[in-house]
């Protein structure tokens, strides 16, 4: 997955593929961090792992790290 980051939102924005856990397409699209500064550990264009998560009925973003 690509990453790009919105700091003033809290986003990351992601190219991803299927997300399983959330029955979700591949897609282009932004998600809240659980934890802002998570937003530190994704570089703009950045492949990454992720883990996304429903937080208050919306996808969020509980663990990233760089990918390969």
């Amino acid at each position: 997955m690509k990453s790009s980051r919105n700091l003033i939102l809290g986003q990351f924005v992601l190219k991803h593929g299927a997300v399983a856990n959330l029955g979700m397409p591949g897609m282009t699209m932004a998600f809240g961090a659980a934890d802002k500064t998570m937003l530190s550990k994704a570089k703009e264009g950045q492949k990454v792992r992720f883990h996304l998560e429903m937080i208050k009925e919306q996808p969020a973003i509980t663990h990233i790290e760089p990918g390969q």
